[in-house]
């Protein structure tokens, strides 16, 4: 950006961002980072790292297949939790990796 341009409004920097910088997503994934423990339990924390959160899906990658199992069984509680824990519906599913 040179000099001779007139400053932009911050809303409007934001809004012309592409969708790869959605802060309110950003915000999502530390805050269930950083709450795990508390909203799952311990050992899940440990097996699962939270990776992203696209249109409402929750990608989690999973250390070992027995805990991709029981996620995969589980996946509909595990929103709920999450989703309660954000008093919000904001995640609509779980994609594992």
């Amino acid at each position: 950006m040179g000099l001779d341009k007139e400053p932009q409004d911050l809303n409007s920097l934001f809004d012309s961002m592409p969708n790869k910088f959605n802060l309110a997503e950003k915000r999502v994934i530390v805050d269930l980072r950083n709450n795990i423990k508390d909203i799952i339990s311990e050992s899940f924390s440990k097996s699962v790292v939270i990776y992203d959160l696209k249109n409402g899906k929750l990608i989690l990658k999973v250390s070992n297949p027995v805990w991709k199992t029981e996620i995969q069984l589980r996946k509909d509680q595990i929103v709920e939790k999450f989703n309660a824990y954000l008093g919000a519906n904001i995640i609509k599913n779980i994609v594992l990796h």
